[in-house]
């Protein structure tokens, strides 16, 4: 076998697993948990030793995974989080207690695990895993051989077939659903929640935000069939009395016998708070006594997330960045922005995958929009290469609604120098999470800028 020795060649070896684009789309029996059990069993079923808290959606799983992590953190516990897709560095993926594994940790495990895939690919072929496939088994021997507490493990993508499925969950948690990734997913939302609600396991605890009569009647009725019991917002638990101060939201949260009034949360936007209530019924749901309201204050008031409503101050000015990069995201990053700066419009950079609704999101980012300062770029992700949309069709998607308001098209590179000439002080940068990610590597932004 020959060995990994480098960062750079570890991403290299990881990288080489990746599917192209079609495969998810075209064949979408492709996506199966066989593969990742297989690879599991043979690293030693790691994912069966620490207790999980399961989290998909169609918009917030990311967010209500990172704070349902940091609640029990504050509780003292040790939590290992994993999330998807990174911004910047594959590590990003893995923290434990909000500690981004280290480069030479992620080449230690590019190793132990490279000597099993070798050999399946040698013996086994048919189980030969995919990139996101082995991330995600690596998120498991990691949070293992750390010996962590908890782990919170979000989804990647719907539900059913993610590779995270094969977890025996304490709590699954359905944040909400929409339509995105309908190629893979289906159309319709009917098909989404049947998808997603598969997360949730027989005789355990499930919270959702879901909000659509007819797709909370498919959960609810799942749950009863698995014996497990839903706990649903404005049901029974509620947010209520919000508010946007000083760039925090002040909410109420009430759950049964628990009423916590005025709470803060670090992060922007009241969508967040419906991420925290959720986030919230999860942790106290398992009825634990270190976690109580002083914990939960304690953990949402220093909630840290790149990308997700990020403010930062550069050149002078208060950059904005948020991946809102379906429809649903960009109308609560629109509702949000214009409480924060009413009555005002401000230049948007906006870059999108190419299978995204653009029409729609460029709708609900027009009542803000001064301008459009559009990109694209050459992008590996977890489902291929090339895929974001690229300048001129993005061009065409904003002219087609709009015919008057200025559209840049500019370089990646050109985007510091950009942001310095324009003479707002309010800048947003949104669309696509790969997009953010690229951002913050061209202003030279680490996981931990931020003021």
């Amino acid at each position: 076998m020959n060995r990994i020795n480098t960062f750079k060649d570890a991403i290299a070896y990881f990288e080489s697993f990746i599917l192209s684009s079609n495969q998810y789309t075209k064949n979408f029996r492709f996506l199966k948990l066989d593969r990742t059990y297989n690879l599991l069993k043979l690293l030693g079923n790691p994912h069966q030793e620490y207790p999980i808290i399961h989290i998909t959606g169609t918009s917030g799983k990311g967010s209500t995974s990172m704070m349902a992590a940091a609640i029990l953190q504050e509780a003292g516990y040790k939590v290992g989080l994993h999330t998807s897709p990174h911004l910047q560095k594959v590590t990003e993926r893995y923290l434990i207690n909000q500690q981004l594994m280290s480069n030479d940790v992620l080449i230690q495990y590019c190793n132990k695990l490279k000597k099993i895939i070798d050999w399946i690919i040698e013996n086994d072929i048919e189980n030969k895993p995919s990139y996101f496939e082995i991330l995600v088994c690596l998120a498991f021997l990691y949070f293992a051989d750390y010996h962590v507490d908890w782990a919170v493990i979000e989804v990647g993508m719907g539900g059913r077939f993610d590779s995270t499925n094969v977890c025996n969950s304490r709590v699954s948690v359905i944040t909400n659903i929409g339509l995105d990734h309908t190629k893979v997913l289906g159309d319709t939302i009917k098909k989404i929640v049947t998808e997603k609600m598969m997360i949730i396991k027989p005789n355990t605890l499930a919270v959702t935000g879901v909000n659509q009569p007819s797709a909370l009647k498919i959960v609810r009725d799942y749950a009863v069939s698995v014996n497990t019991k839903l706990l649903e917002l404005n049901q029974d638990f509620s947010v209520n009395n919000y508010k946007l101060i000083n760039d925090k939201n002040i909410f109420n949260y009430k759950n049964g016998k628990f009423s916590f009034d005025k709470l803060e949360l670090s992060l922007c936007g009241q969508y967040q708070a419906y991420n925290a209530s959720l986030a919230i019924t999860t942790v106290l749901a398992l009825k634990d006594p270190k976690i109580n309201e002083r914990i939960i204050r304690q953990a949402l008031n220093q909630i840290y997330f790149p990308g997700r409503m990020e403010q930062l101050k550069l050149f002078g000015k208060n950059i904005i960045m948020d991946g809102a990069h379906n429809p649903m995201k960009m109308q609560a990053l629109s509702n949000t922005l214009v409480k924060l700066f009413p009555k005002q419009k401000m230049p948007i950079f906006f870059c999108a995958k190419y299978d995204k609704d653009m029409t729609a999101m460029i709708k609900n980012l027009l009542p803000i929009a001064s301008e459009f300062i559009i990109t694209s770029f050459s992008a590996l992700i977890d489902s291929g290469k090339n895929v974001m949309a690229s300048k001129e069709n993005i061009y065409k998607a904003i002219r087609k609604i709009d015919k008057n308001i200025k559209i840049s098209k500019i370089d990646m590179q050109q985007i510091p120098d950009i942001i310095k000439s324009l003479k707002n002080d309010n800048i947003i940068i949104t669309g696509s999470l790969y997009f953010i990610g690229e951002v913050r590597n061209v202003l030279r932004l680490s996981w931990h800028s931020h003021n």
